[in-house]
């Protein structure tokens, strides 16, 4: 990976980048230059520079870079790392241009279910496209808001500096609750700071989690188990979901492997009104 040396009143004439209603808690963006084809070219700056976190980012961009991943258009790949006055701070990354963050996407009311529910499928047949192509590679922290979406519905991965490829060193996940659903679960192993170990099983997860979420309007992981299935119970009942995506959503707190539901994404019902929890929670109401 090549290298860019900049000094700390280099950077400090530098413009940050607008990220638009979202607040990093990792890094400051700011605009670097243009490139060849006046494209904006990004500066992203860690606030912690700990050389051991940092060169561990820079090994998995340098994975990333020599395989077959590199010419996914999807995958919002950093190019260079970059030093502050000698010290490895951050990364260089190309714009996507007229973006939205999948987080406030998916919030948006002004957008329909239908969509929202064609990106959040985009992003599913990227995680199948790229376990299919790489097998050492994961996304870790698949969530919403490590994805971009452009004006053409293109859906784009950032944050990559926080995916892994051959490691077995544990990543802090926003999916993954240790609770009475996931202790003791070996495929969510998680070390005593609550990260997790990567695995193609976690991605799965988070992209299901991160569906489940968007369709009940609340974070649904952290239920418990019997309110989990009980809610499940509703989507099938009410045909939200057939009862492929039910046995895979009820079997990802179970011992067997976690599957994604991409290959069934289609089986969800496209207004996802009713999916709502508080919807049912006034069913539940209702009945009882």
């Amino acid at each position: 990976m090549r290298e860019i040396a900049l000094k700390e009143k280099e950077l400090l004439k530098l413009k940050k980048y607008p990220l638009k209603n979202i607040v990093s808690t990792e890094s400051y963006i700011y605009y670097y230059k243009k490139d060849k084809n006046f494209n904006n070219i990004l500066l992203k700056k860690f606030h912690r520079t700990d050389q051991d976190i940092i060169e561990r980012k820079e090994r998995t961009i340098e994975a990333i870079q020599k395989s077959a991943l590199k010419d996914y258009e999807e995958l919002v790949i950093p190019k260079d790392i970059v030093t502050i006055s000698g010290i490895k701070s951050g990364f260089t990354i190309k714009e996507v241009t007229n973006n939205t963050n999948l987080h406030i996407y998916l919030n948006d009311k002004k957008i329909k279910s239908e969509e929202k529910l064609e990106v959040l499928k985009k992003i599913g047949l990227l995680l199948k496209k790229t376990q299919h192509q790489n097998q050492e590679f994961y996304f870790s922290d698949l969530q919403d808001y490590n994805f971009l979406v452009d004006d053409n519905k293109n859906i784009y991965a950032v944050d990559l500096d926080s995916s892994a490829v051959r490691t077995d060193k544990p990543i802090a996940c926003k999916y993954i609750v240790l609770d009475d659903k996931t202790r003791g679960l070996k495929k969510y192993k998680t070390n005593c700071n609550r990260e997790v170990y990567p695995n193609h099983e976690v991605d799965n997860y988070c992209f299901n989690t991160m569906v489940l979420n968007f369709l009940s309007t609340t974070p649904i992981n952290r239920l418990s188990f019997e309110e989990y299935s009980s809610y499940l119970d509703y989507l099938l009942e009410t045909n939200m979901i057939s009862n492929n995506i039910y046995n895979i959503l009820i079997n990802q707190y179970t011992n067997k492997y976690t599957e994604s539901i991409i290959d069934y994404f289609d089986e969800i019902k496209k207004e996802t009104g009713r999916a709502s929890y508080k919807v049912y929670e006034l069913y539940k109401e209702k009945i009882h």
